[in-house]
């Protein structure tokens, strides 16, 4: 797969800034982005660098992928603590992007922004949600033949549990779906 660049930037609640970076995002593969050290001096976990710039309650975000993104999560001691809005930098961009978050989230030390982008020949498709509760997920499916979709479901890049028993008892308040390359 190719190495693509992708970044964004995440925006606390008094209008501070992370900007991120990652100029060699792995296609079809889990992949973290770092502080963008042009900005920040060095390349840095974005937990770590809000760590240091004191409590950061991250309000508003945007990740872009050069080519297409598929999923990105604010990875917390292995749980999904936030999603930030994204988008794909092909075909003109995505906009309007940064875009506020349904649920702010305080950044601790050690937190990353794991992405995945999504390479010519993938059809990765996901589901990102917001909870009543707070909490965020994400889900996704890579379906394959010509089929409809029928028989393929969406589990966990967490877990790879289902939807079903990932949210058991919540309520989803707010959602967004990639369709994946290839939307047939």
């Amino acid at each position: 797969m190719a190495n693509v660049q992708s970044y964004g930037q995440l925006i606390d609640a008094r209008g501070r800034v992370i900007p991120t970076l990652n100029t060699a995002t792995t296609e079809a593969s889990e992949d973290e982005v770092l502080s963008d050290a042009t900005w920040t001096g060095s390349a840095q976990n974005v937990g770590t660098y809000a760590d240091q710039m004191g409590q950061f309650i991250l309000t508003r975000g945007s990740w872009i992928a050069e080519t297409d993104a598929t999923w990105n999560y604010i990875r917390s001691a292995g749980k999904v603590k936030a999603v930030i809005p994204y988008g794909s930098g092909k075909d003109g961009g995505a906009q309007p992007l940064p875009a506020a978050l349904p649920y702010p989230k305080k950044l601790d030390s050690g937190d990353s922004l794991i992405v995945m982008c999504n390479s010519v020949s993938d059809r990765e498709a996901s589901l990102s949600v917001a909870c009543t509760n707070g909490e965020y997920h994400v889900f996704s499916v890579t379906p394959s033949g010509a089929s409809s979709g029928q028989g393929h479901e969406l589990v966990s890049v967490v877990t790879g549990q289902s939807i079903g028993t990932v949210l058991q008892g919540r309520v989803i308040s707010h959602w967004m779906a990639y369709s994946g390359n290839n939307d047939a």
